[in-house]
């Protein structure tokens, strides 16, 4: 239910995407993204992390994503029919649907970070639980070491290209203006890879991970 909250209070504002003046949808779609990725940072705002208050935040911010890209194609076919100009309504659309690898995998990771502090790394042991292809790739995207497997490569290779695109159509100011914000919500994901895995390494939990995934029993992760 919070969650849901969540992603409607993010969603709502962009409904008046289509209402302000020619000229200023890319401005607008500056703003707004920057502000989706920076509320990444929102877990952070306290000392003590709560499961359920980042779970929530996070899952309002993967849903609010979901939800703009499901407006942003329904705008472009609304566009289309009534033969009006749907470039910024499509540059949107590609932004929004890259923006759910950061926003997923954050979630992904805080959730893990939370399985590890309730059960500790012999939680990795257990098949059925974890870890998931999914969780893998969140694991790795957020901490830049996607280019490590050829699958993750492509499915990162693909977000990036969608993500500059969609900047690409806004223009060229603003196709610079993305390449700071990557770079901000890269360090942002690999800081709160850090801050939720902790007191164990991110690296440390790769190397389980891809050990289990060869179907070799991983080497108990060292105390901290």
């Amino acid at each position: 239910m919070r969650a849901g909250v969540i992603a409607v209070a993010y969603s709502a504002p962009f409904l008046t995407f289509v209402l302000i003046s020619p000229g200023y949808e890319a401005i607008f779609l500056a703003i707004y993204a920057t502000f989706l990725l920076a509320s990444l940072a929102l877990p952070l705002t306290r000392h003590e992390l709560s499961e359920v208050r980042t779970s929530s935040v996070y899952k309002g911010l993967a849903g609010a994503t979901v939800g703009l890209l499901i407006i942003s194609l329904y705008l472009e076919f609304l566009f289309g029919l009534l033969q009006q100009d749907p470039t910024r309504i499509v540059a949107a659309t590609w932004v929004f649907f890259s923006l759910i690898f950061p926003t997923a995998s954050a979630l992904s990771v805080s959730r893990l970070g939370f399985l590890l502090k309730e059960d500790g790394p012999n939680r990795l042991k257990e098949q059925e639980n974890f870890p998931t292809g999914a969780q893998h790739f969140a694991l790795e995207y957020c901490t830049l070491r996607w280019f490590r497997h050829s699958r993750y490569l492509l499915l990162s290779l693909a977000s990036f290209a969608m993500y500059f695109y969609g900047w690409f159509l806004l223009g060229f100011p603003f196709l610079l203006y993305s390449v700071p914000l990557i770079v901000f919500s890269s360090i942002l994901l690999g800081s709160l890879s850090r801050r939720f895995l902790a007191p164990f390494t991110p690296s440390d939990i790769l190397r389980q991970v891809e050990q289990k995934n060869r179907g070799t029993l991983p080497h108990p992760i060292p105390p901290p």
